[in-house]
């Protein structure tokens, strides 16, 4: 007899063994899904499609499976489609609360709200403790400016789902909003209890100790939200300070700290260039009047120079020079900077793109064809560069060309719908 408790036991031990790997490994294709996904290509979106739909066929009840095969169908153009197969189930089963869920989470994508609503309420009824059924909702009236009954529903989402981060996201948004900064750190909290690596839940927590006037805790905080390079901390402690204000566009604080680093340590390039840097982002992230946009340009210019000074070799230097020069109306000299730094990074792809679409600016097409050719031999997965390669050849009266060029460009990331908008209009002159 103890011999065969001895065995059960083992059974379900082993039993117990392969659910936990069928969770870990459903966990980890899920996982994969998502990079494929965010990485949009024609390619990546159908292996998506494809490990989905394995996933699915294990285990029809996997809400973020369905969703995420509906979203990469969107994703391809293909929103129709996936809609008519759902529908079809749905006529077949309509009382399973996972086709009725899917139907009304496609309404949702479609902008038909009352449909959606509808579809989710009727999803509750046949499940009340269905995943995300919950937080859809709560997204459905947030938007409708009805925060009092959208939280109402991120909480019933996190009692049902307690690991439901995106719930716990908008609970601490709208905290962070409404000034409510205890609930908004205690529901970011619980976000990193779900995701330790959640760089969402380090900028609210540090926005709402920065609300506070506790700016050392907001640094902490914000420090987790950036990767400095090893050159950056080189730099000092100032210049890592500088960084993270700088990303929350706290440009006053940000040049407050580069310039005690550069008192500090003068001939350190890198300071110089994010004070720079920083000037830059002020302009871009306020309108300004044109007098004291011309000044900051004019700071940032006197930064980038300094810097350049200090090492002769900075190339991020001459890019932040391109740009300022070109934001001037100055693009023949922001060009010129824009070839020093492809001549000390002749591969970087963003460059040669930078540098073939002033070149195209500028009307000079061949050159410009020249360089989004060698970013394509530098990535042929680059889908920009084959898109600003089509131009220059239908810039050049070359249509054929062109679009051969954008059909790459397309295939690459299909989530390009200004590109396909061009290539209907062309495509219908050539025909």
């Amino acid at each position: 007899m103890g011999v065969r408790k001895k065995r059960i036991g083992i059974l379900i031990i082993a039993l117990g063994i392969v659910i936990a790997c069928g969770n870990i490994s459903r966990a980890e294709n899920l996982q994969q899904v998502k990079k494929l996904y965010r990485k949009g290509t024609r390619k990546s979106l159908q292996k998506a499609a494809s490990l989905l739909r394995d996933e699915i066929s294990n285990n029809k009840n996997n809400v973020d499976a369905h969703k995420y095969l509906v979203k990469t169908y969107r994703k391809q153009g293909q929103l129709d489609k996936i809609s008519i197969k759902y529908g079809d189930y749905l006529l077949k089963n309509p009382n399973d609360p996972i086709y009725v869920f899917v139907v009304a989470y496609i309404y949702d994508l479609k902008g038909e709200v009352r449909r959606a609503e509808r579809g989710y309420k009727q999803a509750l009824s046949l499940n009340k403790r269905m995943p995300s059924v919950n937080y859809n909702l709560g997204w459905i009236y947030q938007d409708q400016g009805d925060i009092e009954k959208a939280i109402d529903y991120y909480k019933k989402e996190v009692k049902n789902n307690p690991k439901h981060d995106g719930a716990y996201y908008n609970l601490a948004r709208i905290n962070l909003k409404r000034k409510r900064l205890d609930d908004a750190i205690r529901y970011a909290q619980k976000m990193l209890e779900v995701n330790p690596r959640d760089i969402r839940a380090y900028n609210i927590k540090g926005q709402a100790y920065y609300d506070r006037g506790e700016d050392e805790k907001a640094l902490a905080e914000w420090r987790n939200t950036i990767k400095p390079d090893p050159k950056d901390v080189e730099a000092g402690e100032n210049n890592i300070r500088g960084i993270v204000y700088d990303s929350k566009k706290l440009f006053k604080s940000a040049a407050r700290e580069f310039r005690k680093g550069i008192s500090k340590n003068p001939n350190n390039a890198r300071l110089h260039h994010n004070l720079g840097l920083s000037y830059m982002h002020k302009i871009g992230a306020k309108t300004f009047e044109k007098k004291k946009n011309t000044k900051w340009i004019n700071e940032a210019l006197s930064e980038f120079d300094k810097a350049l000074e200090i090492n002769s070799k900075y190339a991020e230097a001459h890019i932040s020079l391109g740009d300022a020069y070109r934001s001037l109306g100055m693009n023949e000299r922001g060009l010129q900077h824009y070839e020093k730094y492809v001549k000390l990074r002749p591969k970087d792809v963003v460059g040669l793109n930078i540098l073939a679409t002033t070149y195209k600016e500028l009307g000079r097409y061949e050159e410009s064809a020249k360089a989004f050719n060698k970013a394509v031999r530098a990535n042929p997965d680059d889908a920009s560069a084959y898109a600003g390669l089509g131009f220059v050849y239908y810039y050049q009266g070359l249509q054929d060309a062109a679009l051969a060029q954008w059909k790459k460009s397309l295939q690459l990331n299909p989530d390009q719908p200004l590109l396909r908008e061009q290539m209907g209009s062309v495509f219908k002159k050539v025909k």
